[in-house]
C-alpha cells in the first residue's frame, strides 16, 4: 500500500465531500423545484376558486 501523505489525503476528502453534496444538492434541486412548483400551482387554484372579500353591490 502507498503511503498518502496529509495534504493529498486532505484533498482527497474534501473532494470526496465535495462531491457527494454536489450530488445530493442535485438530487434535492431535481426533486423541490417541481414539487414545489405543483403546490404554488394547487395553491393559486384554490385561490382563484374562492372570493378574496365581499362586496356589498346596491
Amino acid at each position: 500500500m502507498a503511503y498518502v501523505g496529509p495534504g493529498a489525503g486532505l484533498v482527497s476528502i474534501a473532494a470526496f465531500i465535495a462531491f457527494a453534496v454536489a450530488i445530493v444538492a442535485a438530487l434535492f434541486g431535481f426533486l423541490w423545484f417541481p414539487i414545489k412548483r405543483l403546490l404554488s400551482k394547487q395553491n393559486t387554484v384554490a385561490s382563484t376558486e374562492e372570493p378574496l372579500c365581499e362586496t356589498e353591490e346596491g
